[in-house]
């Protein structure tokens, strides 16, 4: 029987939000191949995300064959940063107990993110008595720098873990640098290049094309590619068009800094879309560019050049 292996992460791709953890949900296919594997996403909500809740629970697609994924609900009446801590880890605990009923006892636990999903993480592997690895994304560490809670949350994580893997050497420094005894390897984020590959057909003409893809966050940067567009459309004669595809809660906002900034005639905002798509405007752009703040490992920009741009 192959060994049994619980991916848990606090974010996690849903039809709400299907972006959400999206490379976890990668890594987990890949593990299922020869693994049997299982998705815990534990969660907490207050009076506010009731409905969202209830929208949640009755979902169980992962999107992946072989991999079941239980979505657990606390309660959470206060938001202190105990009360998170102790609603996540009771939604944690009550998870699993539906996993080991219709799944199997894992032999192995996963996290991903040392906040919160890395703590939990190694709550469960002392409660089963199982070794747990962390993997570590954080983009840029310094967010479990910014207060108490998170860096003894991080701390307890980093510590506890068999190993702890960085998607970046820069990020394996910088764990090292805040815990010089952690057990560390630095291993990339991977690309499914078998999805991921060159276009197989001329494109069509059309205007120079630059596209970005990811989360509307303040994060991506995707104001700053607007106005370097606004730049770009004055000093420039030749025609080009610009293709942001994500959705997020900065949407809004940068359509209306389109309009603005007069170039919404060149910017084409595609909202969130699937894999399938994400190639397909790959393959018929000329450039991808990311304008990100902050990264610790850019996934868009391995996929673009598994594309060959």
């Amino acid at each position: 029987m192959s060994k049994r292996i619980l991916v848990l992460a606090c974010s996690y791709p849903s039809s709400l939000d299907p972006l959400a953890g999206i490379f976890v949900q990668a890594q987990a296919g890949v593990l299922a191949a020869e693994y049997s594997v299982a998705v815990l996403n534990p969660m907490i909500y207050g009076i506010g995300g009731f409905i969202r809740r209830i929208q949640q629970t009755a979902e169980s697609d992962t999107g992946l064959e072989r991999v079941p994924v239980v979505r657990p609900r606390a309660f959470l009446s206060q938001t202190s940063p105990r009360s998170i801590r102790k609603g996540l880890l009771k939604s944690a605990r009550a998870g699993l107990n539906e996993l080991c009923d219709s799944w199997g006892k894992p032999d192995l636990v996963a996290a991903h993110f040392a906040v919160y999903s890395g703590w939990l993480g190694l709550q469960i592997a002392k409660d089963l008595n199982i070794p747990y690895v962390l993997h570590e994304h954080a983009s840029p560490f310094a967010m479990y720098l910014r207060d108490s809670e998170s860096r003894e949350l991080a701390r307890l994580a980093i510590a506890g873990a068999s190993s702890v893997i960085a998607v970046s050497p820069h990020l394996e420094r910088e764990i090292l640098d805040f815990d010089p005894a952690a057990r560390t390897v630095a291993i990339g984020n991977f690309v499914d290049t078998d999805h991921f590959t060159l276009a197989t057909q001329p494109r069509a003409p059309q205007p120079f094309t630059f596209l970005s893809v990811g989360k509307a966050s303040s994060q991506k940067g995707f104001s700053y590619l607007l106005e370097a567009a606004a730049i770009l459309a004055r000093r420039e004669e030749k025609k080009f068009r610009i293709v942001l595809g994500g959705d997020g809660p900065e949407l809004s906002a940068l359509r209306r800094l389109a309009v603005q900034l007069q170039i919404s005639h060149v910017v084409d905002f595609l909202g969130s879309i699937p894999p399938s798509l994400v190639l397909e405007n790959m393959r018929a752009c000329d450039c991808v560019v990311m304008p990100s703040l902050h990264e610790s490992f850019c996934i868009v920009l391995a996929e673009a050049m598994a594309c060959g741009k």
